[in-house]
């Protein structure tokens, strides 16, 4: 049987972890490097305002150490939820990030980022065709809690990573934003492919419309077909 050896160095990118645990982790010849970006946890306004939950200085530390070491021994780096909540403008955040780190460490590289904001009107349009609802016992969910929405994203699982592999754009490394743990993992033992060096989470627009659940506490949680 095969091993797969996956490295998660913490578990929110920015919280911090020992680089020495780190090297002896890397050291161990992981077929991977997975690490989350963001949680539920600090609730929704970092959601609402577009701010992500831990600075700047702290998550670029963690992600320089990630990336040097996933180019290192040339293995893929896959983040999720990057920038914390799922909007676009998190995900441009944390690649910002990702492009400074390999300005200043001479690295070069592809980089994939998948989304998961959401438009109105399509979630409108899936409303109308009765493709959303609301998950018990949340309460009703129509077409005005769409428009009061500041900001909308989905729920993905491992598809997203393992198109961006099959559709050979040769990420070595992925941004992506609200997809679980379990996706990144799955998504690299589910088709092994060398070729990808590093990768995070977001939404890509060659991966659109997963199926997913919008989240944000003043929305009730839904089901799109």
């Amino acid at each position: 049987m095969d091993e797969m050896r996956i490295l998660s160095p913490t578990g929110v990118c920015g919280s911090g972890f020992l680089e020495e645990s780190f090297e002896k982790a890397l050291a161990k010849k992981p077929h991977f490097i997975g690490c989350d970006g963001g949680s539920t946890d600090p609730g929704p306004s970092h959601l609402g305002s577009g701010q992500p939950a831990f600075p700047r200085e702290a998550t670029k530390r963690d992600l320089r150490i990630m990336l040097l070491g996933a180019r290192r021994i040339d293995v893929p780096l896959l983040v999720g939820s990057a920038g914390t909540a799922g909007g676009d403008v998190h995900l441009d955040w944390f690649c910002d990030i990702v492009h400074e780190i390999a300005a200043e460490e001479c690295l070069s590289f592809k980089l994939a980022k998948i989304h998961a904001e959401q438009k109105q009107d399509y979630l409108k349009k899936r409303l109308r065709e009765g493709r959303i609802k609301a998950l018990q016992p949340a309460p009703e969910f129509n077409a005005g809690v769409i428009d009061r929405a500041s900001c909308i994203v989905g729920m993905m699982g491992a598809e997203p990573y393992m198109r961006a592999i099959v559709n050979k754009l040769s990420a070595e490394v992925s941004a992506s934003v609200n997809s679980p743990d379990i996706a990144q993992r799955s998504s690299t033992a589910r088709r092994r492919t060398p070729s990808i060096s590093t990768i995070a989470t977001t939404h890509s627009e060659a991966i659109r419309r997963p199926r997913f659940c919008p989240r944000c506490s003043h929305l009730p949680a839904t089901s799109i077909n």
